[in-house]
């Protein structure tokens, strides 16, 4: 009896003995199939998104200096062959070159901008023909073209793409190059393709002006001031657009999210918006009155009042919304 007692014990000690094999076998087996394919320690399949390119370099698209390259979901399979890009070299070349040197670089950007400036073709626009254009009264009709534009740079190694390329890391880099190249043919009668190019280089250099930066990097309002008085009408309207975008000196000591901040940077615009009311081209005049609308004055608003009363008398009725819109505006950013 007491034999068949330890032989039972015996084999109920055997059975449980399998049984945890077997539940932990089972339990082995569970965990493997939940585990993830990729462990911890693996490398990710969505790299991280590159840096913006900085100023020492053009990475690998000199149209956009702050542009971020497209995210590639499996880098180690998809590869994108650098694309040859010569106007994106020779940047690279005169940004090395100078070292950090702003002064060198100034130069060395300048005699890149005279080499693209001196292979433009510089043929009188057709326009011309009508005396208000041929005296710079009113815009030629081909900027028309340009302004609804939305080209984006090839890196071609033309000279419109080397003006181009110039004038976006002049304005992240020493902004205050734009006006020296404005300068060249502000005055200049009457327009030609050259102009055309020059408007499109510069304007693409001042979309890159911001307020985010602080102040060593603030384009300067003062220096397009006088452009106003330009004989040439596409560099009055660079100047106009600049301005919006550019900081005045008052404003450079205000911290950027002050509430002041706005109005102290725009008052001393007033006079100079005030001038474009005087032009003919109705282009300039729209752009001019909705600049006027972002300054927080009586003196604004009773401006932008007269001017649509005007235009409701003319019966312009591009102008008149205008007018209109900036009242808007006026009315929301009235103290």
């Amino acid at each position: 009896m007491m034999t068949l007692f330890k032989d039972l014990c015996v084999c109920f000690l055997v059975l449980a003995l399998i049984g945890c094999d077997r539940e932990k076998s089972t339990s082995t087996s569970s965990s493997k199939s939940e585990r993830p394919l990729i462990s911890p320690s693996s490398p990710s399949l969505f790299p991280p998104q590159p840096e913006s390119v900085k100023p020492s370099s053009l990475g690998s698209d000199s149209n956009r200096p702050s542009m971020r390259g497209p995210k590639q979901k499996y880098p180690e399979l998809i590869t994108q062959p650098e694309q040859p890009n010569p106007i994106r070299d020779k940047l690279n070349k005169v940004i090395k070159d100078a070292n950090g040197n702003i002064v060198k670089l100034s130069e060395n950007f300048t005699g890149l901008w005279n080499d693209g400036i001196g292979r433009l073709p510089n043929t009188v626009l057709s326009s011309s023909k009508v005396a208000e254009i041929a005296n710079g009264a009113k815009l030629p009709k081909e900027i028309e073209i340009v302004l609804k534009g939305t080209r984006t740079g090839t890196g071609e190694d033309t000279a419109e793409e080397l003006v181009r390329g110039v004038a976006l890391w002049s304005a992240l880099m020493c902004n205050d190059l734009l006006t020296h190249f404005a300068k060249q043919r502000a005055n200049a009668l009457p327009p030609t393709t050259a102009d055309l190019a020059i408007y499109e280089a510069l304007n693409a250099g001042i979309g890159e002006f911001t307020t985010t930066r602080g102040q060593s990097s603030y384009a300067s309002f003062e220096k397009w001031e006088p452009f106003a008085k330009a004989a040439n009408p596409i560099y009055r309207l660079l100047a106009l657009k600049a301005a919006s975008l550019a900081v005045s000196k008052p404003a450079w000591e205000v911290d950027i999210d002050s509430k002041d901040f706005n109005r102290i940077n725009e008052l001393p615009k007033m006079d100079f918006y005030l001038s474009y009311l005087n032009e003919k081209d109705p282009i300039i005049l729209s752009k001019a009155i909705r600049s006027l609308s972002f300054v927080p004055l009586p003196e604004a608003l009773q401006a932008i009042e007269k001017f649509h009363a005007q235009q409701l008398k003319i019966g312009d009725t591009v102008l008149i919304q205008a007018a209109e819109e900036a009242l808007k505006t006026q009315k929301l950013i009235s103290p």
